[in-house]
């Protein structure tokens, strides 16, 4: 149990960082990792500055995407999208 409490935490302290390292605020970085929408993660991670592949792993590890709709780095490195489809992308979390 202790563990599970401490998963919860270290994703809230990871949500909070991507909030503020991606200029969105809490509120928009919570919904977009509460959507579990593996683009949109990827966008929101993009904009923190992180690597295509630490995207993946929170995708993963604290958004608990599901494995069919997780969306992984272009050649294992790379982001997959194009630079304004991740911008639309977080605009639409900033409109809500």
């Amino acid at each position: 149990m202790m563990e599970a409490i401490d998963a919860r935490n270290q994703a809230g302290v990871i949500t909070a960082a991507l909030g503020l390292a991606s200029g969105l605020g809490l509120e928009p970085a919570r919904a977009i990792i509460a959507s579990r929408i593996g683009r949109a993660i990827m966008a929101l991670c993009w904009k923190a500055g992180l690597s295509a592949r630490t995207a993946y792993e929170i995708q993963q590890h604290v958004a608990h995407v599901v494995p069919n709709q997780l969306v992984t780095p272009k050649g294992g490195v790379d982001y997959p999208m194009k630079v304004d489809q991740m911008e639309w992308l977080l605009e639409t979390y900033l409109e809500g």
